[in-house]
């Protein structure tokens, strides 16, 4: 059992290694389409930017509760 429990933390530090990153790379995408936007269309670029903030809040949320835990 005891090498059991060593994987499962070794999962879990994994996948937070992996949303981190993740979490860094979705805030550099919002930065660079922020300097794209123009004052005509571009309303996809503002969609894909709420879309993008609100990923980087549910990953930001998770890891919180994961390391309340």
């Amino acid at each position: 059992m005891h090498g059991m429990k060593y994987i499962m933390e070794r999962k879990k530090r994994m996948s937070r290694s992996k949303d981190l990153n993740h979490l860094v790379h979705l805030k550099d995408e919002i930065n660079e389409l922020k300097t794209r936007i123009r004052p005509e269309d571009t309303g996809h670029i503002h969609t894909t930017i709420g879309v993008l903030e609100g990923r980087v809040e549910e990953l930001t949320k998770s890891l919180s509760e994961e390391l309340d835990r």
